[in-house]
């Protein structure tokens, strides 16, 4: 039983740091990719990875022109042959998921103890089991809000792996 929550614990975790990933090969063409990263980029602070794990954070409105990635005001970052990705973190969204992990999670983890914490007890069983169950419920969410807002939802772009 105790692998058990532990188990969910761990997993409700993992599955709490979501993420969307696009590369090249998800689109049509280049020209394509390149298009919906710039109009993904517009107004948001990204950070940059490029080739030998060199981090350039939040960098303001970034777009791709002539073969080379720029920040606002024209001024030239890199070119795309040293960029491995950009990623950006939403963290409203990341409270979202965050919520409803948290919230399935919290039932799972409720239920379980309850089972555990009630199994001599037979005549109140039923009941007792439900209220703990449900309880889990908003404690898990607002858990899951938290860790969702400190994770965030990731939205990275691969372009050279």
């Amino acid at each position: 039983m105790k692998n058990l929550l532990l188990l969910i614990s761990i997993l409700s975790l993992i599955l709490a740091g979501c993420s969307s990933i696009k590369t090249i090969e998800n689109f049509p063409s280049k020209k394509v990719f390149y298009g919906n990263f710039n109009n993904f980029a517009k107004d948001k602070k990204v950070n940059l990875l490029l080739k030998k794990d060199s981090l350039v954070t939040n960098q303001s409105e970034v777009a791709i022109k002539d073969d080379s990635i720029y920040s606002m005001g024209n001024k030239n970052i890199a070119p795309l042959q040293r960029l491995k990705s950009v990623s950006y973190k939403n963290k409203l969204r990341g409270s979202l998921y965050g919520l409803l992990i948290g919230a399935v999670s919290g039932l799972a983890v409720s239920y379980t103890v309850s089972k555990f914490v009630n199994r001599n007890n037979s005549d109140k069983r039923s009941s007792e089991n439900g209220y703990i169950a449900i309880s889990g419920i908003p404690l898990g969410a607002i858990v899951g809000i938290i860790w969702g807002w400190i994770s965030g939802y990731n939205y990275v772009y691969q372009f050279n792996k």
